[in-house]
């Protein structure tokens, strides 16, 4: 069994303090055996697996429509494209379509909505539990959807900050490669476990966003 956790931002994220380094200590120490880091509107370019933790590279990337995940994709996809395009993108690199957040409407620009019927032929996999929704109902409206139409589902702490991490945690039934575990995922060989992080997380990205802009703002 493999314990993983498919949505995490480095400090590249302008959200984020997460150094790579402190990523790899943390999922080592409460025992993550694979990763995702997917970084808003970048892809992180260190590649490879570290201290027999395998690493899914990605980019959670702005459309027009909502935020879409490119998984192991290779090069960075520009942002504010419509939403099928953006899928095009990801799919022309050989990458996955993977859906975060959803139905969060809290999150206004950053879901896809009901926008999501338009990409249904396209998705690899649905994030059907975000440990940053502020309720519940966000991540089960996104578990009944993936259930009624047949889309792999996969859970993410989504975490910018080291306590996050693992706030989620998918149990899969693989071998510890990435197409064992694609493949898994795909089978439906996975339970999902996490608890919602509340709203603590949510104000420390804001200030941290808030000083890191002024920070861009005074090197000027």
């Amino acid at each position: 069994m493999l314990l993983a956790d498919f949505h995490i931002h480095t400090c590249n994220s302008n959200d984020s303090n997460l150094t790579y380094e402190a990523i790899l200590r943390k999922a080592k120490q409460i025992g993550l055996n694979v990763i995702g880091i997917v970084d808003h509107n970048s892809l992180f370019k260190q590649m490879g697996n570290q201290n027999d933790i395998t690493i899914f590279f990605g980019e959670e990337i702005k459309t027009i429509d909502g935020e879409i995940i490119g998984f192991e994709i290779k090069r960075d996809i520009e942002p504010n494209l419509d939403l099928i395009e953006t899928c095009r993108q990801i799919k022309k690199q050989g990458g996955f379509v993977f859906i975060p957040h959803p139905f969060d409407y809290l999150r206004f620009k950053e879901h896809v909505g009901n926008k999501i019927y338009d990409i249904i032929k396209y998705a690899d996999f649905i994030e059907v539990f975000n440990s940053r929704c502020i309720f519940n109902y966000f991540n089960k409206k996104a578990e009944e959807f993936a259930k009624k139409y047949k889309i792999p589902m996969v859970g993410g702490s989504d975490a910018h900050f080291e306590y996050e991490i693992g706030s989620c945690v998918n149990i899969i039934r693989s071998k510890n490669k990435k197409d064992d575990i694609i493949k898994a995922i795909k089978n439906g060989d996975i339970v999902i476990k996490g608890k919602l992080s509340g709203i603590k997380p949510h104000i420390e990205t804001s200030q941290l966003r808030l000083i890191k802009n002024l920070g861009r703002v005074w090197k000027r």
